[in-house]
């Protein structure tokens, strides 16, 4: 009688850590699954650059859509097509920036990598 009891106790411990681990393998990831790298190459050796970010396209992880910003939508348009992007506008878009840029990097190196 002892001895089933044991092994009761042992398959119920068992039981117990497995159930626990199950959890523990759904849980998900709080890194959000839409990251890139921007690779910026070619900059002035031992010179002083400041590279600025900007978003001008973003993604809407709400609502699953692409959202040009307000103030990039006079220069930037959507070829329904073909689903691409594109800049219609350079010169004005690279005039119109925000003051604030979205991420900025001083860098003396020849490339800047962005995640």
């Amino acid at each position: 009688m002892k001895k089933i009891r044991r092994i009761f106790a042992v398959l119920l411990s068992l039981a117990m850590v497995l159930g626990m681990s199950m959890t523990t393998f759904a849980a998900g990831s709080s890194e959000s699954p839409f990251n890139s790298n921007i690779t910026i190459t070619n900059l002035a050796v031992d010179d002083n650059t400041t590279v600025n970010v900007f978003k001008a396209v973003y993604l809407n992880e709400d609502e699953n859509e692409w959202v040009v910003a307000d103030w990039a939508k006079d220069y930037i348009t959507l070829d329904a097509t073909n689903n691409k992007y594109t800049i219609t506008n350079p010169a004005g878009l690279g005039t119109n920036v925000p003051e604030k840029p979205d991420y900025t990097e001083k860098t003396n190196e020849t490339s800047v990598l962005y995640r």
